[in-house]
C-alpha cells in the first residue's frame, strides 16, 4: 500500500465508524475517537458495551450503524479483530483500517480477500494530519528506515 491511498483513506467529507471506542479515555479506541473527533473528523464510535459517550450515541456493532457509513477503524483486541472484519466486509463497507496491534494473519487474509479498499500495517495516529508529538517522532523513524509507505506522486 502506498502512501497516497493510505491518506486517501481519512477524508473530512467521509464519517468514519470506529471499533473499540471505550469510555476510559486512557484506552487507544477512545484517544482515537476523540483525537479524531477533534481534528475535524465525523466519527461514530462502536462498541457492545456501553451506550454513549459525553452524550453520543455508541453503537453496538457495524449492523446498526447506518447503512450510508462506508468506512471504519478497527482497534479491537486481536482476539476480536477477524469477526469484526467479517462483519465489514458482510455490511459492505468500502474501506477497512485494521489498527497495528489489532492485526492476526486472518484478519489480514481476510481484508484482502475482500473487495474493500483495505488497511493495515500501519497507526491511524501516523496518518491522521496533523501528526503531533511521539507519532511524528514514530513516523519519522519509519520514513528513516523506510518501513513508512512511500508516496508515488
Amino acid at each position: 500500500m502506498n502512501l497516497d491511498a493510505i491518506f486517501s483513506f481519512l477524508s473530512q467529507n467521509e464519517t468514519y465508524a470506529i471499533i473499540g471506542v471505550s469510555k476510559n479515555k486512557k484506552k487507544f479506541g477512545r484517544m482515537v475517537y476523540d483525537q479524531l473527533h477533534e481534528k475535524g473528523y465525523k466519527v461514530l464510535a462502536v462498541n457492545p458495551t456501553i451506550t454513549d459517550i459525553d452524550g453520543e450515541k455508541v453503537y453496538s456493532s457495524l449492523f446498526e450503524i447506518p447503512k450510508s457509513i462506508k468506512r471504519v477503524i478497527i482497534l479491537t483486541p486481536k482476539t476480536q479483530s477477524a469477526e469484526i472484519v467479517k462483519q465489514a466486509i458482510e455490511v459492505r463497507m468500502t474501506h477497512i483500517w485494521l489498527q497495528q496491534m489489532s492485526d492476526t494473519p486472518e484478519a489480514i487474509a481476510l481484508g484482502k480477500n475482500s473487495s474493500a479498499q483495505f488497511y493495515y500495517g500501519n497507526c491511524i495516529f501516523m496518518i491522521a494530519e496533523p501528526v503531533t508529538g511521539m507519532h511524528k517522532f514514530h513516523r519519522s523513524v519509519k520514513q528513516f528506515f523506510g518501513s513508512f509507505p512511500k508516496s508515488i506522486i
